[in-house]
């Protein structure tokens, strides 16, 4: 049997494609995009994807919603193309330490420092998405609220996890 190569689109042929199909159908829907490691292809590879994202997305009309782990990428593409949102993804300190990142880039492990961790996210972010274990600790004994979610709410950030899985 012959195998079959399938390329990936670039950024710029994906968007291409999807603001023929919003134009062809009539409905106004967006583009969720994730900056994947931005700062090691920055360092390591010598690509900045920052500028190559903004090109690539310049030809949508819908909505665009960048999102990134990372504080500096984000703050960067603000800067770059301020009319998109930004969802800053939000992860423990300890998978941050076992990937081999600064854990105190993480949500704090204290909740007397979610406050100030949530106010500088409140900065460059319209979104903040924290996985599921920020929010409930104990599976067993779900809380009827967040302080992480009301926090963020109260520095007018809105809230949606990425993930709800436990691996």
């Amino acid at each position: 049997a012959a195998e079959t190569v399938q390329r990936v689109l670039t950024v710029e042929e994906a968007t291409k494609a999807l603001e023929a199909k919003r134009v062809e159908c009539g409905r106004n829907f967006g583009i969720v995009a994730e900056l994947k490691r931005p700062t090691w292809h920055r360092e390591t590879l010598g690509l900045p994807l920052e500028q190559k994202l903004v090109d690539g997305l310049s030809g949508f009309g819908g909505p665009v919603c960048l999102q990134c782990f990372e504080r500096a990428p984000l703050q960067r593409v603000r800067e770059l193309q301020p009319a998109c949102s930004y969802m800053k993804l939000c992860v423990d300190r300890a998978t941050l330490e076992t990937v081999g990142c600064d854990p105190r880039l993480g949500v704090p492990d204290d909740p007397a420092k979610t406050r100030p961790y949530l106010e500088e996210i409140a900065q460059f972010a319209d979104f903040v998405s924290p996985w599921k274990g920020s929010l409930v600790v104990d599976p067993a004994r779900p809380p009827m609220h967040s302080d992480f979610v009301d926090i963020a709410h109260e520095l007018g950030l809105l809230v949606g996890c990425y993930t709800f899985r436990s691996d």
